[in-house]
């Protein structure tokens, strides 16, 4: 999930992601839970293990990205925005740059007066 996923209905926030929803499946053996792979390529609200390709990803990762969200709510701008330390000009680099932190587990810079209050 990303903001775009986030609608106003009647005045109350929703969410809907279903452009690149996946049916999860069971394996018939063990009963467990089957992975899916990454579909979203923006790193810039991808979890560590999305950007890493994982072939196994879970729910957990539209929880990760949530907390984007909630980061956006929060911070008044989206996560890994220009002002973040380490932001080059361009966007491939900058793309380049925000995907090797996610990879990395590297969280957005959440500013001191948010810090702060």
């Amino acid at each position: 999930v990303n903001l775009a996923n986030v609608v106003s209905i009647g005045g109350r926030l929703k969410l809907n992601d279903f452009n690149i929803g996946v049916m999860r499946k069971r394996n018939e053996t063990s009963g467990k839970a089957c992975g899916f792979p990454a579909q979203y390529s923006n790193p810039q609200w991808r979890s560590p293990e999305e950007a890493n390709d994982s072939k196994h990803l879970s729910e957990k990762v539209d929880v990760f990205s949530l907390g984007h969200i909630l980061f956006r709510l929060i911070c008044l701008h989206e996560p890994w925005h220009k002002l973040e330390p380490g932001y080059k000009k361009g966007e491939e680099v900058r793309s380049q740059y925000v995907n090797e932190q996610v990879k990395r587990g590297i969280l957005p810079t959440i500013p001191k007066e948010v810090v702060e209050t």
